[in-house]
């Protein structure tokens, strides 16, 4: 089996795909201690599985330190050994789980101020903020959201009527357009 050529096809059929509705891991495609960066370029989003799986080939392909992640992924704590099915349902069962466990708890201000300022600055690419729209288009939005919305915008300028109407006309323009009228009513006379 050719890993090297596994491993890009399973990259290159989670870069196509776009959004995925579930739960996903955030995966390098080129490890960092393979001189790899945090770059968005270098960054996929994987199911539980594939994830598994991109580990693995990676570990059959360059060997070394790549086997620690896998070894992390592929025995419990209690000794049991899990392939990428059983992977994929421990990580989602325990995604629910904390999800459960954390709902309706407040964060601080502070945390909410590092959650706003880790994202601030980032620019997205335009191939992201398409992915982005598209996975929004046609998402019903709450009735707390359209609160929230309705809330953002107070005190904002709305154009309910053009600017332009009313206006006062300056002579020379007017005269510019009973010249050009005038010319196109005499075209017409003859």
């Amino acid at each position: 089996m050719n890993h090297t050529l596994a491993y890009q096809r399973l990259i290159a059929k989670a870069g196509i795909r776009g959004y995925v509705d579930g739960y996903v891991e955030q995966h390098h495609i080129l490890p960092k201690t393979l001189g790899g960066s945090d770059d968005r370029s270098n960054l996929v989003f994987l199911t539980a599985r594939e994830h598994f799986l991109a580990h693995m080939l990676l570990a059959k392909i360059h060997g070394g330190n790549l086997w620690l992640p896998v070894v992390r992924m592929k025995w419990f704590k209690d000794g049991s050994k899990a392939n990428s099915r059983l992977y994929e349902i421990g990580r989602i069962a325990n995604a629910k789980e904390v999800s459960k466990r954390l709902k309706g708890t407040k964060l601080t201000e502070e945390h909410k101020r590092k959650i706003g300022d880790s994202g601030r600055g980032a620019k997205r690419s335009d191939e992201t903020k398409q992915r982005i729209s598209a996975a929004l288009k046609g998402r019903p939005k709450s009735e707390q959201h359209k609160r929230s919305l309705s809330e953002a915008n107070v005190g904002c300028k709305k154009l309910t009527v053009s600017p332009l109407k009313g206006r006062k006309q300056s002579p020379e323009h007017i005269a510019r357009r009973l010249a050009a009228s005038s010319v196109t009513v005499a075209e017409r006379a003859t």
